[in-house]
């Protein structure tokens, strides 16, 4: 299994289609952190693997329609984090487990998990 998905990172880091897996960036940068990161409203998909990373999402404010994508690839729980008291449905922290994804959707006041 590890193989076949850092193939098809590497595709979409190279914005190539796998029609395996029926996965597309166009025109879009796949980021890979093994550091904890605050995301940019420039970004658009991050990955994380590494042990005890935060992924902080940048404000909500200012910024309704925003989308980021995050996933997870190490073997344990990312934490992502928001700014000031902005929440992500509702709570805050919120965790992603191994190989988890998920598309953050800015209100402009909070984050929405789609």
């Amino acid at each position: 299994m590890a193989s076949v998905l850092q193939n098809v990172m590497a595709k979409l880091r190279a914005g190539e289609t796998d029609n395996a897996y029926n996965l597309a960036v166009a025109q879009s940068t796949v980021l890979a952190k093994t550091v904890s990161y605050t995301l940019k409203v420039t970004d658009q998909y991050v990955v994380f693997n590494a042990t005890t990373l935060t992924a902080t999402l940048p404000t909500a404010v200012g910024h309704a329609g925003l989308v980021l994508r995050v996933k997870n690839l190490f073997n344990g729980n990312l934490t992502v984090a928001t700014t000031s008291s902005q929440t992500v449905d509702g709570t805050t922290p919120a965790v992603l487990a191994q190989y988890a994804v998920n598309t953050y959707v800015s209100d402009g006041t909070n984050w929405y998990v789609f």
